[in-house]
């Protein structure tokens, strides 16, 4: 029975009829959009837009117009913010596994337009952060982080370009007693290229 069941799930995986399987490679821009919550409540803090980068593996595994693409990535993300003289800033190197939902709008042989959405955990590798006002104590960083992500994307060939949208669900960091610190939930905006193996 179990030699029955692993021969139907083996032939599913590789029947192209049934489902598709790809791999590739991806890299891409980010850019901080929001910081969702004030780091020191007594002061009102404007979130700066900051460029950082990102690359990794994905695969992909569909059956008809649906698929899952789980990826892995390493994520080079810088925040900033300030309120007149006062500036603090972020950097953090993660990774990343988003896991994500998609679904192809338009499947034809060569180019195909997707849509996606899925949540992703971050674990931090990395960071500096500093603050211009050395009386602020900027909290301790956390080890992960969680987002959920959305976006589409169009396939063109063994080319795949994405668009996505990361909101942040948990915070950058856990605040001092003073309410002080990256407390916020960060947003940002990421573009990709991807080159399929397979």
């Amino acid at each position: 029975m179990k030699k029955i069941v692993l021969s139907i799930v083996f032939t599913a995986l590789v029947d192209s009829s049934f489902a598709q399987f790809h791999f590739g490679v991806k890299v891409g821009v980010n850019e901080s959009h929001t910081l969702t919550q004030n780091s020191i409540s007594a002061i009102n803090f404007n979130s700066i837009s900051k460029s950082g980068y990102n690359l990794g593996l994905f695969a992909r595994i569909g059956v008809n117009k649906v698929y899952v693409q789980p990826e892995i990535l390493f994520c080079h993300k810088i925040c900033e913010s300030n309120a007149g003289v006062v500036t603090q800033n972020l950097t953090l190197n993660t990774f990343q596994f988003p896991l994500l939902l998609g679904y192809k709008l338009i499947d034809l042989k060569l180019v195909s337009l997707r849509l996606f959405t899925g949540p992703a955990v971050s674990l931090k590798a990395s960071a500096s952060q500093g603050s211009s006002l050395s009386s602020i104590s900027l909290g301790k960083l956390n080890n992960d982080t969680w987002d959920w992500q959305f976006g589409s994307g169009i396939d063109v060939g063994p080319l795949t370009f994405d668009i996505r949208y990361e909101y942040g669900l948990s915070k950058l960091s856990t605040l001092t007693s003073a309410g002080s610190g990256f407390g916020n939930k960060a947003n940002f905006v990421s573009v990709a290229i991807g080159f399929k193996f397979i």
